[in-house]
């Protein structure tokens, strides 16, 4: 799964302490948890709860020789998420735009040695149209990954199987899916038919109503309640969910 905080993704801070520690602490789900990571200190912080992974967006970009320290320390628990519109990369819940192009940002990454990138293409997320295909078949198909070892995980328009093997087919390492698993497009038994694939189900979540919940819009925005996360999380490793990202 693929947990968002989206008021911790626009603070640039981990805003959801408790409820991060509490479903570490309720599920047997592998989590990756990332954006709004400060440093080292969270990160040890976030391990301590359990987390298996850390994914970093705006400190990769804003504060690069924090981030080289921090892959060199947590080699194989840091992953990068890589948020693109158009051919530009977007941190800051997507509210801020760097110059740095996709080809360029991806070279710097495979040259820290970054393992696991998740690529998510903005102008796709929550629409159910599609994949961006397109998108990930030039990324597989870069010069720079050539004999390297690195996961791709696409996210955005996922909508239903049949994109889950097409996007496989490009050579991806797995797939982040969210909107489509809340409108019974695809169902936790077909995820787990794809096995020994990495798909991921996601969970997007906000304060609602005084309280953190999930919530399911186009792009983060006309937002609908959609439930309990520790409840949601609790359900999908019952169900046979193996893996739990979270990103505040």
């Amino acid at each position: 799964m693929h947990l968002i905080d989206l008021e911790g993704a626009k603070a640039g801070k981990i805003k959801n302490w408790k409820t991060i520690e509490k479903i570490a602490k309720n599920t047997s789900l592998l989590i990756e948890f990332g954006g709004g990571v400060g440093g080292e200190k969270d990160i040890k912080k976030l391990l301590s709860f359990g987390i298996d992974k850390v994914i970093l967006g705006s400190l990769v970009l804003k504060e690069p020789e924090k981030f080289k320290r921090i892959v060199k320390k947590f080699p194989d628990k840091v992953i990068v998420a890589m948020d693109i519109l158009g051919k530009k990369i977007c941190y800051r819940g997507w509210q801020e735009k760097t110059q740095k192009e996709l080809s360029s940002f991806l070279r710097d990454l495979i040259k820290l040695g970054v393992k696991t990138i998740i690529c998510t293409d903005i102008e796709r997320d929550g629409t159910l149209k599609g994949p961006n295909f397109s998108l990930y078949k030039k990324l597989i198909s870069t010069p720079y990954l050539k004999g390297k070892k690195i996961e791709i995980i696409a996210s955005g328009g996922i909508r239903n199987v049949e994109d889950l093997k097409k996007l496989l087919e490009t050579g991806i390492s797995g797939a982040i899916v969210g909107k489509a698993i809340y409108e019974n497009k695809i169902s936790l038994d077909d995820l787990k038919s794809m096995i020994p694939k990495k798909i991921i189900p996601c969970l997007d979540c906000k304060i609602w109503r005084g309280r953190w919940s999930v919530v399911k819009g186009v792009k983060f925005e006309k937002l609908r309640y959609a439930g309990n996360p520790v409840k949601l999380a609790k359900k999908y490793s019952q169900e046979g969910a193996d893996e739990l990202a979270m990103l505040d």
